[in-house]
């Protein structure tokens, strides 16, 4: 079906390309981007790329500062990875949250580097901001196909975020206060015309603005205590020295924390009963069950890099980075439960249990890579490259349980007043510890590419990328092939076609399609080998008058050792042992259309996007099937997805002038897997030590009520087996599609003492409650689907000003 999509689309675009070459006239227009950024004497990370049809490159796009500026978001925060969300081939993990997946791929099959060190998690505030500050970003190039050689190490995009170098001879700064973040940025010189500085920071005070506000436009403000507690920081810094014009240092530093430590909550719950194991049958008694909860949550992420960039005459040029990259995450939970049965003169039944939960994921990146550009005479450029990387990846669990129960032989003493005597007393206590002694990977890649025209009108890209993995136990060589073509009809229109192959040599475990921190890292093993992707991309793009741009692409992919959680295996946090013991190794499967138009120029700019995608799993190994091996939709399967966005400038007397953005998104309904059919039985567990008098306790410890909801693993006290909730395929669930219209105005002041901007911004006109999750509900006795709203109606102010 993929196949026969892109080889209709080749025709159809053969023919628009002839039709349209012999009526458009011979201009050059411009490349999508709000900016226009001078190329310096060196290479640049994150630098403006034309990838118009002059360019053989497809399936990439450069974002400038404006466009992010411009685009409202929720809380009108300017946001890099919210920005890209409403591009082709890119979905968000869900409404109103930074992460993204691209053509069909997981969250870990993009590489996003700040100035080519790896970023792991580009989240704050599990989402509500990316972990990328808008005030140091020059612009971004953002690769989802046709990835040249010089890219490797993930199968489904690259983000590459260039960190603006500070002004040389004269101090710039700024402030920003907006609904759930403050931002300061300061630029300048240390040795004028010399070495230069770039310092950017933001601190989060989400429960000072934002949750008042929320509350009030909540329905149930409760639902909000999770958020209440979160915040976060970071700092960027860029320091900059000239040697010359020709040969440069730079430093590159971020750090950023993010906390969401709950409080301990309390709850009591009070029922009655009459009579069980250890109470006369005719009494009357209670039973009250006190319980405490509390929860910390850290994580961070550390970049720094050291690289020097040099051009030797007018035809070379190098660049070599030494890189070091951290990620580090902590959860931990405790709960505490009192159980007491009594018929208010005596206790019959005491329980107490107290119950700690720790898990921990760090990551270690270093790498050295050098990288070199060479213009040869007949139009040769010649790109050639290595590098070298070791990570260590320390994922972490601990459970620690300690119990006391006391039971009372009510009948033996039931003269009012008397204290029964004990029947049974049982202390317990379980410990399990894997504290993750690191997991160690080496990997090593080397590169080339020449790019060249064959004739006046068909250029070519081809290169070859050699990578060596060093895991535990075993090594795995990857031959990538890369091969860009472009047939040019004139200088404003090409029809292009790309192949490549990548391979990705680490694994992101994760328990749904919600990205979340607590998803674990890691790499692969002897067991766990890597994966590998083929991307076949056949697209046409056009330059058309007054800076407008067009593009269609179709493109298929495959995917081999894709990594997923066995059916009976959740996440980390619930089970022990081994990881790769969890997981099951399957093939994927992604094909779709995109389509782009935008304007850059004039004071009305903006562009329209528009992806048709399927994205499907496999995992039919023996002993490792999931879904009975029959093939499924991936979770981040979302057949449509629309985009337009649109701005206007309107100059107002003297200097001031009022930017107007629009921005509608229509997106389909994230798929997940949700429990909808059920079976009768005494459910599945493992007997490790338990005896029928244990059982015994747990049926008379847990309400009758309880064991209706959730049913029991040892049945009811007639002994008749409980329905078991279970599900009839793997992500067969779609929710609802979710659309929302947004709208901003900034009002840009002028004056001898700066800029000044005031901005309005209003995320979800029309209030559309877009669901993102749902849980399990019971109404009038019947059980039904409750759906989650996060970001429903929601007004924002943002004032800043440039010095």
């Amino acid at each position: 079906m993929g196949r026969r999509i892109i080889l209709g689309l080749f025709f159809v675009l053969l023919t628009v390309a002839k039709l349209a070459a012999a009526t458009l006239p011979d201009t050059v227009g411009a490349s999508f981007s709000h900016d226009s950024i001078a190329l310096g004497d060196v290479v640049v990370y994150g630098s403006h790329i034309n990838f118009g049809p002059s360019s053989v490159q497809m399936s990439a796009i450069t974002v400038g500062k404006a466009a992010i500026n411009s685009t409202p978001v929720f809380m009108g925060e300017p946001d890099v990875m919210k920005t890209l969300q409403k591009f082709p081939g890119v979905v968000s993990s869900n409404d109103g949250t930074a992460g993204v997946f691209v053509r069909g791929g997981d969250y870990d099959q993009n590489l996003i580097v700040l100035d080519g060190s790896a970023l792991y998690n580009v989240e704050h505030l599990k989402g509500f901001v990316s972990s990328i500050n808008p005030d140091v970003v020059e612009s971004i190039n953002f690769y989802r196909g046709g990835f040249p050689a010089r890219y490797g190490s993930r199968l489904s995009s690259i983000v590459d975020v260039g960190i603006r170098t500070g002004d040389f001879d004269h101090y710039h700064g700024g402030l920003s206060l907006g609904m759930m973040t403050g931002r300061v940025h300061v630029e300048g010189p240390l040795w004028k015309g010399r070495t230069s500085f770039n310092v950017a920071a933001r601190m989060s005070y989400l429960g000072l603005i934002a949750m008042p506000v929320l509350r009030k436009v909540y329905d149930k403000p409760g639902s909000l205590s999770p958020f209440e507690n979160m915040k976060y920081y970071d700092i960027n810094v860029k320091l900059v020295h000239r040697f010359s014009n020709r040969h440069r240092l730079s430093g590159v530093f971020y750090y950023g924390h993010d906390d969401d430590t709950n409080s301990p909550s309390h709850s009591t719950r009070n029922y009655s009963t009459i009579g069980n194991r250890f109470v006369p049958h005719d009494k009357q008694t209670s039973q009250e069950q006190n319980r405490s909860n509390s929860m910390s949550n850290c994580w961070a992420n550390m970049v720094s890099s050291l690289y020097w960039t040099a051009q030797f005459g007018d035809s070379f040029k190098l660049n070599t980075n030494l890189s070091f990259s951290r990620y580090i995450y902590d959860l931990a939970y405790d709960n505490h439960i009192d159980n007491t049965v009594t018929d208010h003169y005596r206790t019959y039944y005491f329980h107490t249990e107290t119950s700690h939960r720790a898990y921990s994921n760090n990551v270690s990146d270093l790498a050295l890579t050098t990288d070199g550009n060479l213009h040869l005479l007949g139009g040769h450029l010649l790109r050639a490259g290595a590098s070298i990387s070791f990570q260590r990846f320390s994922p972490g669990v601990s459970h620690s349980m300690a119990t006391f129960t006391k039971c009372y032989n009510g009948s033996l003493n039931d003269n009012t007043g008397m204290v029964p005597s004990p029947m049974y007393i049982e202390k317990g206590d379980t410990v399990y510890n894997d504290a993750g002694n690191g997991i160690a990977l080496k990997t090593a890649s080397v590169y080339g590419e020449d790019e060249f025209r064959l004739f006046n009108a068909l250029k070519l890209n081809a290169g070859i990328r050699l990578s060596v993995y060093g895991a535990v136990g075993k090594s795995y060589f990857s031959f990538e092939p890369r091969l860009g073509l472009s047939y040019l009809f004139n200088e404003n229109m090409a029809i292009k076609l790309s192949y490549s192959r990548m391979s990705q040599g680490v694994h992101r475990l994760v328990s749904g399609n919600l990205v979340m921190a607590s998803d674990l890292w890691v790499p692969i093993t002897s067991e766990v080998p890597i994966m590998t992707s083929n991307m076949f991309g056949l697209g046409f793009c056009a330059e058309l008058p007054l800076g407008m741009t067009l593009s269609v692409e179709g493109y298929y992919k495959t995917i081999s050792n894709v990594l997923d959680y066995r059916d009976a295996a959740t996440n980390m946090l619930d089970n022990e042992g081994d990881w790769a013991q969890q997981v099951a190794l399957g093939k994927g499967k992604s094909y779709g259309i995109e389509f782009l138009a935008s304007k850059s120029v004039g004071r009305t700019t903006g562009w329209i996007s528009y992806t048709w995608s399927k994205s499907l799993r496999t995992f039919d190994k023996p002993g490792q099937e999931i879904n009975g091996g029959k093939e499924f939709f991936a979770p981040t399967d979302r057949r449509h997805n629309f985009n337009a966005t649109v701005t206007h400038t309107l100059r107002l007397s003297g200097a001031a002038s009022l930017n107007l953005t629009a921005a509608f998104s229509f997106l389909s309904g994230r798929r997940g897997t949700i429990p909808l059919s059920y079976i009768f039985g005494f459910g599945i567990r493992e007997f490790t030590g338990a005896t029928a008098y244990a059982d015994q306790i747990v049926r008379d410890t847990f309400s009758r009520e309880f064991l209706e909801v959730f049913g029991t693993a040892w049945g009811n006290n007639t002994g008749a087996p409980l329905p078991m909730y279970t599900y009839k395929n793997r992500n067969d669930v779609v929710l609802p599609s979710t659309h929302h219209l947004d709208l901003s105005c900034t009002c840009v002041i002028t004056s001898r003492f700066g800029e000044s901007s005031v901005g309005l911004s209003l995320y979800n006109v029309y209030n559309r409650m877009n669901i993102s999750n749902v849980y399990v509900g019971y109404e009038n006795n019947k059980t039904v689907l409750k759906g989650i709203c996060p970001f429903p109606f929601m007004p924002s102010i943002i004032l800043s000003h440039k010095f």
